[in-house]
């Protein structure tokens, strides 16, 4: 596997009160899901395309247009993705799809998002499969 994919899978999630880390489930958070009558959801950000650090006020602007976007159909939280040394702003989108969230992250330019289904472990999901083009 690639060092990306070792990134993506070291990290904590943070939403809405909740840590979410790909391949563990946590009851804590189904419930809350329970609680916003939803069963599905993702973890989606516009910031960094195709994983190339680019310029904070840049990042700011690209995640405030993907929020309007999200907005228009679905239940948008804060989220925030952290690493070693690292952080990098995203949102928390209740009763999205796969397919519709594989979408949003496509048009975003993003390599992966997280997706979750209630009472099941979140899963790395790729947007973009060849990491092995991807320099770090």
């Amino acid at each position: 596997m690639s060092k990306l994919h070792d990134i993506y899978m070291r990290t904590d999630y943070y939403a809405y009160g909740h840590v979410l880390n790909i391949g563990k489930a946590n009851t804590g958070f189904d419930s809350f899901l329970l609680d916003r009558d939803v069963t599905t959801w993702a973890i989606i950000t516009w910031n960094n395309p195709n994983a190339k650090k680019i310029d904070d006020a840049l990042n700011k602007s690209r995640n405030s247009r993907l929020k309007l976007q999200l907005s228009r159909y679905f239940d948008v939280l804060l989220a925030v993705g952290r690493g070693d040394g690292w952080s990098e702003d995203s949102f928390l989108v209740l009763g999205i799809g796969r397919e519709e969230a594989l979408w949003f992250a496509t048009v975003g330019c993003q390599v992966a998002f997280i997706y979750g289904v209630s009472g099941y472990a979140p899963e790395l999901i790729y947007a973009q499969p060849n990491l092995d083009d991807i320099a770090f």
